[in-house]
């Protein structure tokens, strides 16, 4: 079987975070961003873990998006940001 290049797996990443994520997953976040918004931190995390050599893998694995919202900006109340909580089990020996 031939190796995946750069180009192939760069390619794969982008079909992929144009495809919706099942709406059972999404649903389960909190926070009031819509459906589409919520997806995009659920699709790095998951681009992340499945190359299982990046950095803090074993922390990545663990991490769980809980809340995604849309907010006012404090600095400046004609833009908007965006707040994404995750958690994560710390336990003994965390590497």
């Amino acid at each position: 079987m031939a190796a995946i290049t750069p180009l192939q797996s760069s390619l794969s990443a982008q079909a992929f975070m144009k495809r919706p994520l099942d709406l059972e997953i999404v649903n389960g976040i909190k926070g009031n961003a819509p459906p589409e918004v919520k997806q995009m931190p659920l699709k790095w995390l998951m681009l992340f873990r499945q190359r299982g050599n990046s950095f803090a893998t074993s922390v990545a694995q663990r991490l769980r998006v809980t809340e995604v919202n849309i907010l006012p900006s404090p600095d400046d109340s004609k833009k908007l940001e965006g707040k994404v909580v995750c958690e994560v089990d710390v336990t003994p020996g965390i590497s």
